[in-house]
């Protein structure tokens, strides 16, 4: 549930024009820092630096939150293959973590019908 409580934190708190101007000044304030900082050290070669200089070109500032909170049809498409039931708060939990996990157990290798359910880095038998 954490992509519906992410949507509507970053709703409420990034969709405001002068929160993202001032995140965009800080950044581009901390990249110019950086390549200042870069450009005096004595410590590092040229071909470091060059190398260094180039990684950090090809930065792109990403922040607030995912593209996916501003679609919603999107957004639900995500819980659609749930099936939540009033009263039974435990299987729903249970639900969501198994649901959740099977694109991580899968590419692990791991045969689906014969995994664990993991939670929290535990396993719940």
């Amino acid at each position: 549930m954490g992509e519906v409580v992410g949507a509507l934190y970053g709703h409420h708190y990034y969709n405001k024009s002068e929160n993202k101007n001032l995140f965009l000044e800080l950044f581009k304030d901390l990249r110019e820092s950086f390549f200042n900082t870069l450009n005096n050290t004595d410590w590092i070669d040229l071909e470091t630096k060059q190398k260094a200089w180039r990684k950090a070109s090809f930065m792109q500032v990403y922040f607030g939150y995912p593209f996916l909170y501003n679609n919603e049809t999107k957004l639900s498409d995500v819980y659609c293959r749930f099936s939540l039931k009033d009263g039974e708060f435990y299987e729903n939990i249970r639900s969501l973590i198994s649901e959740f996990n099977k694109p991580e157990l899968a590419s692990f290798g791991i045969l689906l019908a014969e995994a664990k359910i993991f939670w929290l880095g535990a396993y719940c038998k």
